[in-house]
């Protein structure tokens, strides 16, 4: 009795299928992310490369030279029209036929999408500047989600009725158009109601001291790439607080008080100077070591150009959404990371400021009027250690794991002929 309690039981038939379905299906899905990851690489770096571009432009108007603006100007194209790429290329990698059409019909889509939705967020908030509306690259994903559906229902259903007027190119691209005009009216509207909340919630963090410094760290870095972090910059830089220049000017906001001058601003700016400086590229260095443990082949040069863009120019968009899309738990880190180093920097009494954005460039600029901006290069130093070493770990954990669940995807099942399956290793390599 010992023996047949102790003795595996025989896999049946049906219980082999299902667990080969099942791993079939877990290995499509974990190829279109492979898919899915490579591509969003494209606009990873041209955002990257934009930066850069902003970023040159800045040194360039510092040495009055005129050529700078022309740099501002592609720069900003090419950021404006990120989202658009971005739902090209998503397109291009989860699209099997008529991909043509398909890219066309995302480019055109998602530009409607936006141009409609800011249009509206500018007409029902005239108060804000002109331009705020920013979902981030939402808007992109949204438009490959509408135009996958379709793409899917015209193959799938090519037979039935509905199937055949959708397998025309021509209705298939007014349909994603018209719809992406609905959904950017709706993102438009829906943005405008959670800016009015974060607006709210800007003017509480303003009146809490240090809790609601720590939340604003941490909510600016974890909404970055929605946009939305822009709202809570917008209140507390332009508008919270006021100062009086010798010049008798007044002067709103905590970034223009310190720009103008004001030794009591800089509060909610400083904080950013060791995350963007120091954590981020501590985080881009750990996955980058860790690329190939992961199964995620991403050239080096990608790592190094984001890196780079961050730390001197403190211009970490492309770096943020590299860090998201590779590791969304290192995200997180980074975005509690953010919280702690306004607290230190809130306690220490550390102020500091920036015209282009927290890096090197404006840290060593404005290091004259900052206060005690030596103090950020010791907090920096400090929380990129745990920022390394906590990414690192994750992602060495993580690769092991996959390579585990890689070895289980070599066993196969062999089936007797009574209908009972036993497991063999493959040695098909």
């Amino acid at each position: 009795m010992f023996r047949r309690l102790t003795q595996k039981r025989p896999m049946r038939l049906a219980d082999s299928v299902q667990q080969s379905t099942d791993v079939n299906q877990r290995y499509r899905w974990e190829h279109l992310a492979e898919e899915l990851i490579q591509a969003m690489m494209l606009p990873i770096t041209t955002v990257a490369l934009a930066e850069l571009l902003l970023m040159l432009s800045d040194v360039l108007s510092r040495l009055s030279v005129q050529a700078s603006v022309i740099l501002a100007a592609i720069s900003n194209v090419l950021l404006a029209q990120a989202p658009v790429l971005v739902a090209g290329v998503l397109v291009l990698a989860t699209i099997r036929f008529d991909r043509t059409w398909a890219v066309l019909t995302a480019v055109v889509a998602a530009y409607v999408w936006l141009v409609s939705a800011a249009s509206l967020a500018d007409w029902i908030r005239p108060d804000l500047p002109e331009g705020s509306f920013s979902f981030g690259w939402l808007p992109a994903v949204a438009v490959m989600l509408l135009i996958r559906a379709l793409w899917v229902l015209a193959d799938r259903y090519r037979s039935a009725r509905f199937g055949k007027r959708l397998a025309s190119s021509s209705l298939r691209f007014f349909t994603a158009v018209l719809l992406s005009f609905c959904g950017g009216l709706f993102s438009g509207w829906l943005w405008t109601l959670l800016a009015r909340m974060l607006e709210h919630l800007a003017v509480w963090i303003f009146q809490s001291s240090t809790i609601g410094l720590v939340i604003y760290g941490f909510l600016s870095r974890l909404l970055q790439p929605t946009g939305l972090h822009a709202v809570l910059n917008h209140v507390l830089w332009t508008q919270s607080g006021s100062h009086i220049t010798s010049s008798g000017m007044l002067v709103t906001g905590d970034l223009n008080r310190f720009l103008a001058g004001d030794a009591t601003a800089g509060m909610y700016t400083a904080g950013f100077y060791p995350v963007v400086i120091f954590i981020v590229s501590a985080v881009l260095l750990a996955i980058y070591l860790n690329n190939r443990a992961v199964g995620k082949q991403i050239a080096c040069s990608v790592f190094v150009l984001a890196a780079v863009v961050s730390s001197a120019g403190g211009l970490s968009v492309a770096a943020d959404y590299l860090i998201l899309i590779l590791s969304p738990v290192a995200f997180l880190a980074t975005a509690l990371l953010s919280g702690l180093s306004f607290f230190l920097t809130e306690q220490l009494h550390i102020l500091h400021g920036f015209a282009l954005g927290p890096g090197l460039l404006d840290f060593l600029d404005y290091w004259q009027i900052a206060s005690r901006p030596g103090y950020l290069l010791i907090i920096g130093g400090t929380l990129a250690i745990p920022a390394f070493l906590l990414t690192h770990v994750y992602l060495k954990l993580k690769g092991n794991r996959q390579k585990g669940k890689g070895d289980s995807h070599r066993v196969i099942q062999t089936i007797d002929p009574e209908g009972s399956a036993d497991s063999s290793a493959d040695t098909g390599d």
